[in-house]
């Protein structure tokens, strides 16, 4: 048989084959996975609302290649409690792109302030592929030593204040338009938080919640408590410059074979509330010997009012040396 009837010649043998009662299963290439790589799985839970009493909150991403249906009914996730309490199921929240999704459980049955004890310990989280089976499992670990929410002080931004809570390591204040639409997070140690501009339009209605957080290892939150949402205007006059913010940002290096040599990266954060890029086309960056520059473009959105501008730079850099210091 020629080479360019094969195609046909298997396209009727799977008719036939189909035509007698065959079926033909899909071919899934990979098992589902749990994404354990976010700030918590399980966590107590204090809401500033009344009754303010902590509750168990489950939350997990779970991710696989063969993809997500957008109901989440292709997929079970199963949480195993520490002391033996019978399995529970968590609920699909939403799905991110076609492989990923948002799944969470809010317990309240749990006596977190009676009993903490019993629920300290590792929490066992198992996502399963409804069509073959396929499951995976992770684990997270928490410490039961719930924190209370925080207590608004003043209104006045864009200087957010509360009052201290007992326990907490740090503050996360997160912002929010009147849509409820989230539009920055910031984080303090202690109050109060000072907002920087670029995020809020004057004459425009907001919303903010402050959280307490106490973590057992760094940037894995245990314990949470939320105050109420709060509603402000701004005034007339505030800030409408843009801001630059280069936390989790900035310049570094790469080194490869000698083809590209040693580059560098420069990476800047553009927060404006007029909308980004809209005006603002590039921005530059100063070399440390005071006269080079580089010119950063929009690499991508990240909301409407904030975007992030990439450059980069092909050769060595020259550092100043910097004066010594006596011992």
């Amino acid at each position: 048989m020629r080479l360019k009837n094969i195609g046909l010649y298997m396209a009727l043998v799977g008719f036939l084959f189909l035509a007698i009662g065959g079926t033909i299963e899909p071919i899934l290439a990979a098992e589902p996975g749990i994404d354990i790589n976010s700030r918590w799985c399980v966590a107590t839970w204090t809401h500033g609302t009344s009754p303010v009493k902590p509750i168990l909150y489950h939350s997990v991403m779970i991710v696989d290649h063969d993809g997500i249906s957008s109901d989440g009914t292709s997929h079970i996730v199963t949480v195993a409690y520490p002391n033996a309490e019978p399995t529970k199921t968590l609920t699909f929240s939403y799905r991110l792109g076609k492989n990923k999704a948002k799944c969470f459980l809010q317990d309240t049955t749990a006596d977190l302030t009676g009993n903490p004890n019993d629920y300290t310990g590792y929490y066992t989280y198992k996502v399963t592929r409804v069509a073959d089976g396929a499951s995976n499992e992770a684990t997270d670990y928490l410490s039961v030593d719930p924190v209370g929410p925080p207590q608004d002080k003043t209104t006045s931004p864009p200087e957010f204040d509360w009052t201290p809570v007992g326990g907490a390591s740090h503050y996360r204040v997160q912002m929010y338009d009147s849509n409820n639409r989230w539009l920055y997070t910031g984080y303090a140690k202690s109050p109060p938080y000072k907002l920087p501009p670029g995020i809020l339009k004057p004459n425009e209605t907001y919303m903010y919640e402050i959280f307490a957080i106490r973590e057992h290892q760094w940037f894995e939150e245990d314990n949470i408590g939320a105050s109420p949402k709060i509603t402000f205007t701004t005034g007339p006059d505030e800030p409408v410059e843009p801001y630059v913010d280069l936390f989790s940002l900035g310049v570094y290096t790469v080194s490869e074979e000698p083809l590209w040599g040693t580059y560098t990266f420069f990476y800047a954060k553009i927060h404006d509330a007029q909308g980004v890029p809209g005006d603002i086309d590039y921005v530059k960056a100063l070399f440390p010997d005071g006269t080079t520059e580089i010119t950063l473009y929009p690499d991508r959105n990240e909301t409407p009012t904030r975007a992030v501008y990439l450059g980069m730079y092909f050769g060595p850099i020259q550092i100043p040396s910097l004066p010594s210091i006596a011992q």
